[in-house]
Formats: C-alpha cells, structure tokens, sequence
C-alpha cells in the first residue's frame, strides 16, 4: 500500500522462525535502519510505520536502506519468538547479505524499542534458547522511542498521567499477558528490570543511544529512571523527555493525520542525520 502510494517497489525476505522482513530502498545500499514496530506485541506494523520509513530513508542519503521486521504477535507467538525473529534478522544482514554492524542502527518505538532492547541484551548475555550473535564491531547506533520496558504499575505516572496519554494500565497489562503467556520476567522481555551492571558492556555492542519519551505518557516515570540507570554506565546517551508529548508522539500524529511534526521525530531525524549517517561521523 505504502510502496504503491509512494512510487516504489518493495522487495520482503522471508527469515528464520517466521518472521518476515520488507525492504524499502536498494538493498546493496551500504548503510541500514532496522525498523521494530510498536503495538504492544499484538498489533501488525501500521502504515505509519512504512511512511516514516520510507521518509527517514530520503531524509538521510542515497546509500541507506531501511527494513522492516513483521514479527509474529502474541497471542498466538508469545515470547520469546520475536527476540528470535529480531535476531535472526541482524544475522541475515551481517552473515547473509553482508553488512558491516558499523553500519546498522536499531529503531523501535513502544514494544519495537523493547525489542530492540532485548537484542541488545541477547548480543552481551546471550539469551539460553537463542543461538549467540557475535558482532565484529558495535552497532552504529539504537533509538528507542518511548520504550516499552516495564510491564508493572510501578510509576505514579499511571495515575498523574493516565488523563493525558492515549494508553492507560489496563491495556498494556492485557498485552503483556499475552505476550508473557507462561514466560518469567527477565532483562531480555522487560529490560527497565535490569541492573545497571547488566549493561556495561554496552560499547562494546553499540556505539550511540538515543531515547525519547513524552512527558505526558504514562510510562515517563520507569523511562526516566531507566535513563539514569543507563546514564550510570553508558555515556553515549542522549535522552529527551518532550513536553507535551504523548507515548509513541511520532507514529500517534502520523496515524491521526497531524500536520505538524513532533519535536521527538525532529530529534530523531536529527540525531540520525548528525550523529550517524554523516561521513564525518567519528563513534
């Protein structure tokens, strides 16, 4: 639909366990956005999610590719199948069709940023039922935007925020049973849970991370301490908590047709632009 309206051909690649992969642009291309789609583990890629995309792909430059992972959903594929699909991913691009890690940035937004942050934790503590993946050089990059990366009702942001944000508890625990089905909380599916020291590893895996959240959703509270917790023993972190934004601002103002862009997507598109795909770039 998306290819269609914008006048390009989409070419999908099937992966192991599953999964599916779509590809916007060439992919002889040198430099690659790996997309992990938001929707609470339940709900398909929105179309949102190929236009952003496919304009993040014209934003940057003629040698960048974006792809696409279509994950299996809860409930019927509970965790941990899309830890294993998101893996198996990244090795297809380095194992199969080449590409440098140096080369590759992770962006997931909501249930994609958790994701995102499950591989990150597969690659420094291998998950015990998913095959190792050994990068050469760290990833040149991740963006989570608004992660999804603690299932409780710990944050009084539930409550001080839940007349603000589109989502409230009730949703997002009827997602994370489904997704959880029998599974026990662990760093890989709720990463937020994680101590500080499980990261500090991180550069040897990524090289930049950037985060950003709105200040009115109701996740806020466990992202910003996240943020510290991270701050703590990483240092290539830029974070942002957005005044008047909501969870997921990019793709909600996408999918409701607002017009003005959010500060969040000109952070991002910012921080992809300068920090990442620039030929002076130095990690």
């Amino acid at each position: 639909m998306v290819a269609k309206a914008k006048g390009f051909k989409s070419r999908s690649v099937e992966l192991l366990h599953g999964a599916r992969a779509h590809w916007i642009g060439d992919d002889a291309a040198e430099k690659i956005l790996v997309l992990f789609h938001g929707g609470g583990y339940v709900l398909p890629a929105a179309v949102a999610h190929f236009d952003i995309g496919h304009e993040l792909k014209h934003y940057l430059d003629s040698n960048t590719a974006v792809i696409v992972l279509s994950y299996s959903l809860a409930p019927e594929f509970p965790y941990p199948i899309q830890l294993q699909q998101a893996t198996a991913l990244l090795r297809y691009l380095i194992e199969e069709v080449g590409k440098r890690p140096e080369n590759i940035v992770l962006q997931g937004d909501s249930a994609g940023a958790n994701l995102a942050l499950g591989v990150l934790s597969h690659i420094l503590h291998p998950h015990p039922l998913i095959e190792p993946l050994q990068l050469s050089r760290p990833l040149r990059g991740v963006a989570l935007i608004s992660p999804w990366g603690d299932f409780s009702e710990s944050g009084r942001s539930y409550q001080t925020k839940q007349y603000k944000d589109l989502l409230d508890y009730a949703v997002l625990k009827k997602w994370s049973d489904y997704f959880m089905a029998k599974a026990a909380s662990d760093e890989y599916n709720q990463p937020f849970t994680a101590a500080a020291e499980w990261w500090r590893d991180l550069p040897s895996v990524v090289d930049h991370i950037l985060l950003t959240a709105g200040a009115d959703e109701v996740m806020v509270d466990g992202i910003q301490s996240f943020v510290s917790r991270l701050e703590s023993i990483y240092h290539n972190v830029t974070a942002a908590i957005v005044p008047g934004e909501t969870h997921d601002q990019i793709f909600l103002d996408r999918m409701i047709g607002e017009k003005e862009e959010a500060e969040s997507k000109r952070l991002l598109t910012a921080w992809l632009k300068a920090r990442l795909w620039e030929e002076n770039y130095i990690a």
